[in-house]
């Protein structure tokens, strides 16, 4: 029962987001009555299931889950409040001064899951704010190279390259773009520091929130399987965008997320994920994509 009960959470707190930003009938609704009535609905849900945990025994172990979605879907909702009072917050135009505004909010949701997380999840085991063992074995024990057990520090360059080839077949079947010139000019700068922040922001609240919250409840490998699909999903209106815009970041957040939990720590899966976010930000800072695929 606490495993459907986090299935349907999840469920609850993604998949409408797609359903209501499409650019058909639904989205048009979205667009008249506004972001607040879903959404409040949706934090009104959680809310009410996390304080059913807190009254019946048997499912407190969802109220870290609980309060970690809480947090994701509050972000949610202020970041349609401030795009809808303050527009200049998020812009249309994708200048690398200009999308300051969003990761700026990006990193407080990932501050305020992180100190949600510290609060409500007493196995401090399941904290992987770490570094963690950098050449941790991959498992399962029957994955090898030349007769050895793999290990992480080789696996996540290898993951880290792969990812980087896929985003950018992504970005240049779907919109022809050129080899990145934009590392080369002077928003080098910019885009380091935006896939840092943004790698480091999306670990917190996808892995490290996600996955501590979702073990106790259903178990590593499932916890990994969600939040990785959680992840996917998330991503619909992003970079990389749609169908295989989900996929391609679900198999992504997999093996983050099991590079997290393998390791006991956060170096590798934010190593990967900074290094696949360079992609993605040199064409974002360059103007050439906007995310969701404008």
């Amino acid at each position: 029962m606490k495993v459907i009960t986090a299935f349907l959470l999840l469920l609850v707190s993604a998949a409408p987001n797609i359903v209501f930003r499409s650019p058909s009938l639904p989205g048009r609704i979205w667009l008249q009555w506004g972001p607040e009535w879903l959404l409040w609905t949706k934090i009104t849900l959680v809310g009410v299931m996390w304080l059913v945990g807190s009254l019946i025994h048997r499912a407190r172990p969802l109220r870290p889950l609980c309060a970690v979605l809480f947090a994701i879907l509050a972000f949610d909702l202020l970041g349609n409040a401030v795009s809808m009072r303050w527009p200049g917050f998020f812009p249309e135009n994708n200048s690398a001064s200009r999308m300051l505004g969003p990761q700026l909010l990006i990193l407080a949701e990932a501050l305020c899951v992180l100190a949600v997380i510290w609060l409500f999840q007493r196995q401090r085991s399941l904290f992987y704010f770490q570094v963690g063992d950098l050449c941790a074995p991959v498992e399962p024990s029957w994955v090898r190279i030349f007769g050895r057990r793999l290990r992480w520090w080789l696996l996540a360059p290898i993951v880290c390259l792969v990812s980087c080839c896929l985003g950018w077949w992504f970005l240049s079947s779907r919109h022809g773009l050129a080899p990145p010139v934009a590392l080369l000019s002077a928003t080098t700068i910019w885009i380091l520091f935006y896939a840092t922040q943004n790698a480091i922001s999306e670990e917190l609240i996808y892995r490290n929130g996600l996955l501590s919250a979702l073990q106790p409840v259903c178990g590593v490998p499932l916890a990994v399987i969600l939040s990785s699909c959680f992840f996917g999903v998330g991503h619909y209106y992003g970079t990389p965008y749609g169908v295989t815009g989900v996929a391609l970041t679900a198999i992504f957040g997999f093996f983050l997320a099991k590079a997290m939990v393998e390791t006991k720590g956060m170096f590798w899966s934010c190593a990967i994920h900074i290094g696949a976010d360079i992609i993605m930000f040199s064409a974002l800072v360059a103007g050439s994509i906007k995310p969701g695929g404008g």
